[in-house]
Formats: C-alpha cells, structure tokens, sequence
C-alpha cells in the first residue's frame, strides 16, 4: 500500500522529528510504501501539503493530531476526504475529543500503541473485520464507535528504531551547549495522576534497555554526527537503577554525548545527578508548575514546594542547568497563590523556565472542575497559538487580563532573579579563561 503520514503545521513551534511518525514508518515500510511530509519543515501552505500528500496516491493517510495543530489537521482531511478513502488521525489529542475529529465516515481514530494497531487497521482495509481493529474508533449511522482496548507493547525493544531516512535530517537544526542535537525516547507512559494531564490511556510505565537506547544514540552519531540528544520521556530517571546503568553503559561504549531529559522532582538526589553529569547530562527539565503548596495538592502532583526548591539548588550544585515549567490560572488560583510562585523564583531561581497559561484539555479532571465551577472555558482559544500562553477562561478571582499580566510578572520574576547569577557564573568563567591563558603564555 501506499502510505503517507502528515505532521500538520504547529505554529513554528516543531524543531524537531515527529518520532511517533518515524516509529510507524519503521515498522511498515518493509511491506508498504511509506511517505512522511513535516509541514513545519517544509514551510508551505496547507494547500500544497494537500497536494503533495495526494501525489503520492495514497490507500491511508494518516495525521498527527496534537492540541495546537488538531484544527489544521482536520482542515487538512476535509481537503483531501474525497481523494483518499481512509484518513487516520493520532496522538493525544484524539483520546481527549474524538468527537472533535470524527465527522465523516472515512475518518478513524487510532489510539494507544499504532505501531501495534496500524497493521489491523491495514488488515481492515484489505477486506478484515473492522471488529479486530482494537482501540478504534469511527463513525457510523452519525453515532461514534469505539472498539475494545487492546494491551500495549510491553516489551519496547521489540520496536525498531525510528526511521530517519524519510525525514530531512539536515533541516532540524538544534543545539545544546554547541553541540548537533536530536530528539530520542527511553519509555512511554506515566503512572502519575495530575489533573491536568492528557495520559489517559498510557498510565502503565514502560522502558527501553539501556543498551538499546545507546545503540540508537550510536546510530545517529555515526549516520549523522549528532552529539546531543534531547529525551522526550515524561518521567526519565524515574528508576535510579535504570539511570547507574545507562551512565555506566554510556562510559562503557565510550559514547561521548551531552544529553537533556525530563522528570519529576522526587526521583531526585545527589547520587541520581552525580551519575547523570558524569554521563553527559547537561539540562533537566521539572514541572514545579507552582509555588502554592495549596495548588500542589490539588493538582495531586505529588511533590512539595520545598522538594522543587531542593531540586533547583541540587542540580545547580551539579552544574547541570533547569528549566522549570509554571503555570497560571487554575480554577481556585488568587494572586496570593501566584505571589508565592514569584517568591519562590526570587528565592530558588532555575537556569530557564517555561511559563504556561491553563488550558483545560478535554475529558481531564481539571475540565470537570473548572465546568463544575461554571467558568466558561473558549475551546477554539489555541487556534492559531504559538504555545499555551493564551486565556481559556475567566473565574470570580481573575480576569483573561489577569493571568497575562501575572504570567509577565512571573517571567519578569525569573528574569530579575537570574541575571545576577548569570553575570556572576560569566565573570568565573571569564577568570578561568584568562587564568588558563596566562598559565600557557607562563610554560
């Protein structure tokens, strides 16, 4: 068949390789022709994405939906719904509002693990039972079906690598610390219970080997050049023994790599970032979403404002940078709670933070809760946005007005509180410079 996967255009926003696309084509392209168009990298108007998708004559489109770029994604499927008999859509984003892209009969959801449930719908358009399509859903006499779940792939190295060939590698130019970087994944799911989240069918953790995670690091090194690598897991040193064992592998293949990951604050410790540093590790990414120990519980992350603090300080001692991602605007939210965030930065600055404006994703506990309060939420308010940096929805305590003007503050905050500490760190490193320097000119 001939297969075509589309990443639709997000606002600029993509710097980097869809790798879920490049997970399915590695696993079909031995038996089909496959075809992966990145509008964000190929920068043209959604009518010449259609046009080149539709070139390729395809059996199956399949789109990539996520929060920012689902309106053009669908945009995308209406232009090309009478060409093509069958369009996929998947990714987050379909789990959350299926009913928001289900609006022909030629349009399919597939959710969970596709690179296990793509080959059954395959096998549906071949002449198969829809019936044994698993965790499908679609559209028939105007009512929306869905199939039974199906278990996901428990053992991730049974997947191959993402293809690579299908992508122009040499258009994703990202760096860390000056060096070519490229996106990875160690493990899928979370076990964890935000309310915020969109993890709805993905709750159970699993994880790669190290070995095999450092052999797809060899690849792109020795295929591409890439000496950086930027992990794109939710929860990646959420094992201690897993991370000693993938430093240890990294030394061990003599693999010399600077690397980014992301986790949660409790799986941090003096030893965890002693390991990680020694191993290349240059940039952790924490969702300390708050300063509000009120906020923190009833967004049931399970962590403190002292444990986030503790984190920030630990991985500066370690010399390894943070980005810390906040957030404004939760239904209860006063601006004393936001107060005790800027308080916090003042106090416990990380290297680079990431400042977000609530947005309810559907079908999540914090949609039921701002609903149960009777705010309305705008649910067309992202169409066209960068990030989440726009307002929803306006409750008793803050106005759309509001939360712009306390997201500047806290970026404001953040800014104020680590310009001093970068002019500090740029004065030792330019004593260490010339300090060097005048020991050569001396031997």
């Amino acid at each position: 068949m001939n297969i075509t996967f589309v990443q639709p255009y997000t606002h600029g926003r993509t710097t980097l390789r869809p790798l879920g696309l490049g997970y399915l084509a590695s696993v079909l392209k031995k038996d089909h022709n496959i075809t992966i168009i990145d509008s964000d990298v190929c920068k043209i108007p959604l009518e010449a994405v259609a046009k080149k998708a539709l070139s390729t004559r395809p059996d199956i489109v399949g789109i990539s939906a996520n929060v920012l770029n689902k309106w053009t994604g669908v945009s995308l499927a209406e232009m090309l719904k009478d060409s093509v008999k069958y369009i996929v859509f998947g990714g987050p984003e379909v789990t959350l509002s299926p009913e928001f892209f289900l609006t022909r009969e030629n349009f399919y959801l597939l959710k969970g693990d596709a690179e296990k449930t793509l080959p059954l719908f395959i096998d549906f358009v071949n002449g198969g039972p829809i019936k044994k399509v698993k965790i499908l859903s679609y559209l028939r006499d105007g009512k929306i079906i869905n199939n039974e779940l199906i278990e996901l792939e428990e053992n991730l190295d049974n997947i191959p690598f993402p293809d690579t060939d299908l992508f122009e590698m040499d258009k994703y130019q990202v760096q860390l610390h000056g060096k070519k970087l490229t996106n990875i994944i160690s493990s899928r799911g979370c076990p964890f219970k935000c309310i915020f989240c969109y993890s709805i069918l993905n709750k159970r953790f699993r994880q790669r080997s190290p070995q095999n995670i450092i052999d797809e690091m060899k690849m792109l090194n020795k295929k591409y050049g890439y000496e950086a690598f930027k992990f794109f897991d939710d929860n990646f040193f959420m094992k201690k023994e897993f991370v000693q064992e993938f430093c240890e592998k990294l030394h061990k293949n003599r693999l010399s790599v600077y690397w980014q990951c992301q986790g949660r604050v409790k799986h941090i410790d003096k030893d965890v970032l002693k390991m990680m540093y020694r191993a290349g590790c240059r940039r952790i990414n924490l969702g300390v979403e708050t300063g509000s120990p009120r906020s923190l519980k009833l967004l049931r992350k399970s962590s403190t404002v002292e444990a986030n603090a503790r984190a920030i300080d630990l991985c500066r001692k370690a010399g390894i940078e943070t980005k810390s991602y906040l957030t404004v605007g939760y239904p209860w939210e006063t601006k004393a709670d936001v107060m005790l965030t800027v308080n916090f930065l003042k106090k416990h600055p990380p290297t680079n933070i990431q400042t977000l404006i609530v947005f309810p994703f559907p079908n999540t506990e914090l949609e039921r809760m701002v609903r149960e309060k009777g705010y309305k939420i705008d649910p067309n308010v992202l169409r066209g946005a960068r990030d989440l940096d726009v307002p929803s929805y306006e409750t008793e305590n803050f106005t759309k007005d509001d939360l712009i003007k306390w997201r500047k503050l806290i970026i404001d905050t953040h800014k104020n509180a680590t310009t001093p500490l970068l002019k500090r760190l740029a004065y030792k490193n330019d004593f260490l410079v010339r300090t060097v320097r005048k020991l050569k000119t001396l031997t």
